[in-house]
């Protein structure tokens, strides 16, 4: 695992940690695009919000910021570049699993149910634009706008990061303190 440079994040030092002068221009879009989604930790708000120096100086950024951060670094290797942007539409699981936001969990076999009305809200929180459906109750899908890179004839998502959900702790019960 590469961690973020001390002090000011250096972009062009990062690409060269990341192969940009050894590697070819596949092997390096590669190594770019798992260094974004294995370092940068998600957060969900629309648009771009500190840019991808400051996603790799705070080590957090939105879908957008994510992507700029990637566009740089793919650049720094004069790898032509462009962004998508579009809609993304994802089952109630997979949702989930990239956000955190469920209300039941079976941890055994990570099955969940989703409210809704509390992912919709989630997301519009952040001033991202969501349809959920259906709109109460248990979600089945939701479509939100979303961005992308294209690099070498390849669509990347640094952004969307599939995690092993788990209920998490009774704060309460665990401090002797009765039921949440």
């Amino acid at each position: 695992r590469i961690t973020a440079l001390s002090g000011r994040a250096d972009l062009a030092a990062l690409a060269t940690n990341l192969g940009r002068d050894r590697l070819s221009d596949a092997d390096y879009a590669k190594n770019v695009y798992e260094y974004v989604r294995n370092n940068i930790d998600i957060e969900f708000r629309y648009g771009l919000a500190k840019g991808g120096r400051g996603a790799l100086i705070d080590q957090s950024g939105t879908p957008f910021d994510q992507a700029e951060l990637m566009f740089k670094l793919l650049r720094a290797k004069n790898i032509t570049t462009r962004y998508e942007i579009g809609t993304i539409t994802l089952t109630a699981q997979q949702f989930s699993q990239w956000s955190g936001v469920f209300s039941r969990l079976n941890e055994s076999n990570q099955a969940v149910t989703v409210d809704a009305q509390a992912a919709c809200q989630f997301l519009a929180d952040g001033g991202i634009p969501p349809t959920c459906t259906p709109s109460t109750g248990a979600l089945s899908s939701i479509t939100l706008a979303h961005i992308w890179i294209a690099a070498n004839s390849v669509l990347y998502d640094p952004s969307f990061k599939v995690h092993r959900l788990d209920n998490g702790l009774d704060v309460p019960t665990a401090m002797g303190c009765g039921s949440s």
